[in-house]
């Protein structure tokens, strides 16, 4: 508010407008009414407590909300730890897996087995045909042979390219099996885990840029509501100066005129 607007109060320190008093009235102002007027001014130009408080409560403020950040970004950093451990984890039981799945293949892969005997082996073959050494024919008496010639003769009628075809067989089963289980392994346990992840940390970065955009435009309506109150203070506090200062001269001029007229050799 400023001093033109005031009145002459015999409690209070604060003056009036100096144009609106007498000339004979000049002589009822004392030295410690104008003393506490002068006072009153510098006291409200010099009062900045309000300002560092106000720097002060902006200084705690932005050291508390570093704090909380620093402490959500460890609690973030935590847990995306814990996700890389059970992403590790995982991948080490689909490498045990796998490792399983070939042991068992490898278990698997043996001899092959021999056809079962027929009933009777006759162990000479007659001259009127032209087959191998070792041809199966039915018994020429009732008698069987002994039990290492079966098995000789056995194992002689069994061709080298029934167990290549038996090997490549199970070597080929083993396989197809191996594949379709490391398939059913990576579509229905990795592949799921892997989005899952990507999922939480995609939410987690939107829910991290969420809350940092929120907590910066707090900030920066605090500060523009602060700078808009510091600006009311200064316009306020510039306009009591010149107030004070055209009171000043008025009086000045006035106390000069009165002067003259009083004491014109002066």
């Amino acid at each position: 508010m400023p001093f033109t607007s005031l009145h002459l109060q015999p409690i209070k320190p604060s003056l009036p407008q100096w144009n609106s008093l007498a000339t004979d009235d000049m002589c009822a102002w004392s030295s410690e009414i104008f003393d506490a007027h002068v006072r009153s001014a510098v006291r409200a130009i010099l009062n900045e407590d309000s300002f560092r408080h106000d720097a002060r409560e902006l200084l705690a403020e932005q050291q508390a909300q570093r704090s909380e950040m620093k402490a959500l970004r460890h609690e973030w950093k935590r847990r995306c730890k814990e996700l890389e451990e059970q992403l590790n984890a995982l991948t080490g039981a689909t490498e045990s897996m796998r490792l399983d799945v070939e042991e068992l293949r490898l278990q698997t892969v043996g001899p092959p087995t021999p056809p079962p005997p027929p009933a009777k082996i006759s162990p000479v073959a007659p001259t009127s045909t032209l087959l191998p050494q070792h041809t199966l024919m039915p018994p020429s008496s009732g008698v069987d042979p002994p039990l290492p010639v079966r098995v000789a003769t056995l194992a002689d009628a069994v061709p080298e390219v029934w167990e290549d075809r038996l090997v490549k067989r199970v070597q080929q089963l083993i396989a197809d099996s191996e594949e379709r289980w490391l398939q059913r392994v990576q579509g229905e346990i990795v592949q799921p885990v892997l989005e899952h992840v990507r999922r939480l940390m995609s939410a987690h970065q939107s829910m991290i840029e969420t809350v940092v955009e929120s907590r910066c435009a707090q900030f920066e309506t605090y500060v523009d509501r602060g700078r808009h109150g510091w600006e009311v203070q200064v316009a306020e506090l510039r306009s009591r100066v010149s107030s004070l200062r055209g009171d000043m001269h008025r009086a000045l001029k006035d106390l000069c005129q009165n002067l003259n007229m009083a004491c014109p050799g002066l």
